[in-house]
């Protein structure tokens, strides 16, 4: 029964595995196998944020186009391909998330940012993955903080 092995987890067993595991650059950034094959999210939610810090130094402006420039920029084909850009396959999650932010920022100057990220990354999402079980559930799990937001936005509590 106990065979001293596990299917699921991955332990590195090089210096440079070790390295590449603690600072993120594992699988799909490197070819450097995650601890748990579920990590591959975090690696893409780190190569998101790296974007986003880069769009906090322009002006509030010249950021919302380099969110869109960044949310079209996808459309590349085998752009996800190119060294680096390897989570372009998977923005539109984010990017959908970021059109929440803007619209849930209340204020009619964002509206048009927000229905153009909602759009753009819709329209990713499909060319990317189609209509499978991931594209399903981000668009319903969109729509449901979307109107949820719309209606009557939850206010700020312990939770």
């Amino acid at each position: 029964m106990f065979n001293r092995f596990n299917s699921v987890t991955v332990f590195p067993k090089s210096a440079g595995s070790i390295v590449a595991t603690l600072t993120l650059l594992t699988s799909p950034a490197t070819k450097v196998p995650a601890i748990n094959w579920v990590y591959w999210s975090l690696v893409v939610e780190l190569f998101f944020y790296l974007v986003m810090a880069a769009a906090k130094f322009f002006n509030a402006k010249t950021a919302k186009i380099f969110v869109i420039v960044v949310s079209m920029a996808t459309f590349i084909p085998n752009v996800d391909s190119v060294p680096g850009l390897f989570f372009f396959k998977h923005w539109a999650s984010f990017g959908l998330g970021l059109s929440l932010y803007y619209f849930n920022l209340k204020n009619k100057s964002t509206y048009p940012l927000s229905l153009t990220l909602f759009i753009v990354n819709i329209c990713n999402l499909l060319a990317f993955h189609g209509i499978d079980a991931y594209t399903v559930v981000s668009i319903l799990s969109v729509l449901i903080i979307f109107i949820s937001i719309w209606i009557k936005d939850i206010p700020s509590n312990i939770f």
